[in-house]
């Protein structure tokens, strides 16, 4: 009889709702500072790389150097939010990482044939 009343009150508790699961997951954290840049650093150099291996007759210099000239744009940006998260060592390291991004993109675009300067 105690088992029965005890099942009732359980049942009771859960609001009748047998099957609906009462437990919160936890959300989802927030996006880092800096993640939706580095997706966009990626996608860009990614781009980059494409562009600048192909032959040299074939090479669109106005986009090579737009898209370098971005590629420095979004680094600057990422070190901007490091700076402003000196604890964050994450952080520092996407900053280092995408200062060498940008200075392989000068590097290339300056030797190229495109003469790129940004």
């Amino acid at each position: 009889m105690r088992a029965w009343i005890g099942t009732m009150l359980l049942l009771l508790g859960c609001g009748g709702q047998l099957g609906e699961s009462r437990v919160q997951r936890p959300a989802s954290p927030p996006p880092r500072p800096g993640d939706d840049l580095r997706a966009d650093l990626v996608e860009k150099q990614d781009w980059f790389d494409r562009a600048t291996s192909v032959e040299a007759s074939a090479v669109d210099c106005g986009e090579v150097c737009r898209v370098g000239e971005e590629i420095c744009a979004l680094a600057d940006r990422i070190c901007e939010i490091a700076e402003n998260h000196p604890e964050d060592g994450e952080a520092q390291d996407l900053c280092e990482e995408a200062r060498g991004r940008c200075e392989r993109a000068r590097s290339h675009t300056a030797s190229s044939r495109c003469g790129c300067r940004y």
